[in-house]
């Protein structure tokens, strides 16, 4: 059965009571009380509206401008080469120039050793090594007497 509503009443006010210190000052510890619940519940209110100022606020401007505030969409970037754009004589006439890489001239040899099919080339030196495999590295180190 439901208890009375005279018995909730007496229930919620003892338990009232004994939540206020007795002594010889009761209505003044009753007011500070009150106003430590007061101030408590007035913090509190006060950091839920900063959080949802700071919540609505960048949605709001967001949507003020229509989605324009400084988005872009960023798209991957294009890695190939652009093709060459011929000129307009070469359009028309479809000119190719040969190019032969062993008529250009050749600089002077390198100041430090390098491996070339399979001999160590030392300014005008020349060491030939064993048999290399295909994608095999190779290392040498100069020694005394080369």
């Amino acid at each position: 059965m439901m208890p009375d509503i005279q018995e909730q009443l007496t229930e919620s006010f003892h338990r009232q009571v004994r939540q206020v210190s007795a002594g010889p000052d009761l209505a003044r510890n009753a007011y500070g009380q009150a106003r430590r619940l007061q101030f408590r519940r007035r913090v509190a209110a006060g950091v839920a509206c900063i959080a949802a100022l700071a919540l609505a606020l960048p949605i709001g401007v967001d949507f003020a401008d229509g989605g324009r505030s400084g988005r872009m969409e960023i798209l991957p970037a294009d890695t190939r080469s652009p093709e060459p754009r011929p000129s307009a004589s070469e359009a028309t006439t479809g000119v190719k120039v040969p190019l032969d890489l062993d008529a250009l001239p050749s600089g002077a040899a390198p100041g430090v050793p390098w491996y070339a099919d399979g001999v160590i080339h030392d300014g005008d030196r020349e060491t030939p090594i064993g048999e290399v495999e295909d994608g095999a590295a190779v290392s040498f180190v100069p020694v005394a007497d080369g």
